[in-house]
């Protein structure tokens, strides 16, 4: 896939359906009859599939080269396990569906994360022009879904056609991309050594790290969707989410014309947004009304607009080229995935038994603590690039 259109378009229309995915899965379990507990339990397992999920193909496209075949596989699954999310009843098809929807859906992102990170070859700042058109797409059809009042927050079909329209319109561009290329590693040849090679160094893991407990943090805001209907009584779900958007094109600019132009390190931009992690959660937590959320919202140009360049190029540069998709893989596994599971799992309890002003509050406390150990850290992270040996 090395038409750089091709790809923008993929970036694009895959927020067709993230844009529904990402804050109406709650709402499709809560439909089902689900308690905040259990929900809590149900997206806890979408992540645990997400951590796999990557980790499975980002190794099997590192061995085959085939990233187009997966993805396309990856596609054409996950419309499949929400169809039987909406459409066939049982709890145990219900779990199968959540973890097969969640292997495919983070396998899908991450593998688009990595053909673009080899395709601008670690300039930060044309990965973050190239990853902006996802948040225009994720405002355009936020808003185009708003403009419809749709979907229906309480009909499940309803929210399952959104998802099935958006995977049709990613498919699109996905199928007339070029053929894949990413060459698949040599095979040892008999008689010859293959001495493993190191291919990170104990940097990598410590900024794992940081990244799982600013990730943490952050997870908090996944029950907006649900905080919004419940509490607040409002259900512009997908307006909230354009607005983040919006303002996480700013933040992604931003970031990669620091990184790229003024040599700032990644690191200091994770910890920046840990900080406004903290914010954001401290605004929903204080300002119970649609007030707090659209100020929260707005720190997304911070907590999530420099979390993602931030991420690709700490991998660009603390892990070897050879290994550049286990290494998204890993960050979005277990840097972005687990704590997301954990705070999915652990949020729905603390609601159901404390409610949102302390389950907000809470969730503060590991961001910061992210923020603090890459202050007191920084120098470790001052190492010459990683080089493979």
């Amino acid at each position: 896939m090395r038409d750089m259109a091709t790809l923008c378009a993929m970036y694009f229309f895959v927020q067709a359906s993230s844009s529904i995915i990402q804050p109406y899965l709650q709402i499709m379990l809560r439909n089902s009859g689900f308690i905040y507990a259990q929900i809590g339990v149900l997206l806890a397992l979408f992540e645990c599939a997400g951590i796999i999920g990557p980790i499975v193909t980002g190794s099997l496209v590192d061995k085959t080269g085939r990233l187009k075949i997966v993805m396309l596989l990856c596609t054409v699954i996950m419309v499949v396990a929400f169809f039987a999310i909406d459409y066939l009843p049982g709890t145990f098809i219900i779990l199968l569906a959540i973890g097969v929807g969640g292997f495919t859906y983070k396998s899908l992102l991450s593998l688009l994360d990595v053909s673009t990170m080899r395709q601008v070859e670690g300039d930060t700042y044309r990965y973050s022009r190239v990853r902006i058109y996802g948040t225009v797409g994720y405002i355009l059809f936020g808003l185009l879904w708003t403009a419809l009042k749709r979907p229906y927050v309480d009909d499940n079909h309803d929210i399952f056609m959104f998802i099935f329209i958006g995977a049709i319109l990613f498919f699109v561009p996905l199928l007339i991309a070029k053929r894949d290329e990413i060459r698949p590693k040599q095979k040892k040849m008999k008689g010859v050594p293959n001495p493993r090679k190191k291919w990170c160094n104990s940097v990598f893991y410590f900024g794992l790290v940081i990244m799982a407990l600013s990730r943490l943090g952050l997870s908090a805001s996944g029950y907006l969707s649900l905080y919004m209907v419940d509490k607040l009584q409002n259900d512009q779900i997908t307006l909230m989410n354009s607005l983040a958007a919006t303002t996480e094109i700013f933040g992604m600019v931003l970031s990669g014309y620091l990184m790229s132009k003024k040599d700032v390190a990644p690191v200091t931009m994770l910890m920046i947004s840990a900080l406004a992690t903290v914010v954001r959660l401290l605004l929903y937590a204080l300002v119970p009304s649609m007030t707090g959320v659209i100020l929260g919202q707005c720190t997304q140009c911070l907590s999530y607009g420099f979390y993602m360049p931030a991420t690709i190029m700490f991998v660009a540069k603390w892990v070897s080229k050879s290994h550049q998709a286990a290494g998204v893989s890993l960050c979005q596994s277990f840097g972005s995935g687990l704590p997301t599971m954990i705070g999915d799992m652990v949020g729905g309890i603390v609601i159901q038994h404390f409610g949102y002003r302390t389950f907000f509050l809470l969730f503060c406390i590991p961001a910061a603590i992210a923020a603090l150990l890459v202050i007191i850290f920084f120098k470790r992270f001052q190492q010459p690039r990683f080089e493979e040996t």
